[in-house]
């Protein structure tokens, strides 16, 4: 079990924190709500920002929980993100088995392949039970290019 934490949201810092102080998985993604300004950054850069910002403070050996059955994770499909945090996490000296990547299955395969080549963990899911669709559909509504990685890969198959 652990604590799923959205970078769009002002108080994920914060929460961030507390988890971390009690041991608690932390997976981290951007966020893909319509919030509002009062409670969470309203421009993509700013979320991008925060999501960095907590994916250093994640991938910090002392941030980092220990080798064991659970891990952090990093939750996007962004190129730049996962670039950044792969570049951060091999500066700190972080090893592959203490965090994971996370993605969703049949979108950024191109990705998912270069992280396992580069020795990193990759856990792919699946959504399912009844509300899967609508979870399904903001997950490509949230950036327009994930509908074109998906039907190219739904086509290349």
């Amino acid at each position: 079990m652990g604590a799923v934490l959205q970078a769009s949201l002002y108080r994920s810092a914060a929460d961030r924190q507390r988890l971390r102080e009690q041991g608690i998985t932390v997976r981290l993604v951007k966020g893909a709500y319509l919030e509002p300004a009062s409670l969470a950054w309203p421009r993509k850069e700013d979320v991008d920002a925060s999501f960095d910002k907590l994916a250093e403070q994640m991938l910090r050996p002392d941030g980092c929980l220990p080798d064991g059955p659970l891990r952090n994770a990093l939750a996007t499909h962004d190129r730049e993100r996962l670039m950044r945090a792969q570049r951060f996490a091999a500066g700190m000296g972080v090893r592959p088995q203490q965090f994971e990547f996370q993605m969703l299955y049949g979108i950024r395969r191109d990705l998912q392949r270069e992280l396992l080549k580069a020795g990193w963990q990759v856990r792919i899911y699946i959504p399912y039970g009844t509300e899967w669709f609508p979870y399904f559909m903001r997950r490509l509504a949230e950036r327009p290019a994930n509908l074109v990685f998906l039907l190219r890969n739904v086509l290349a198959a």
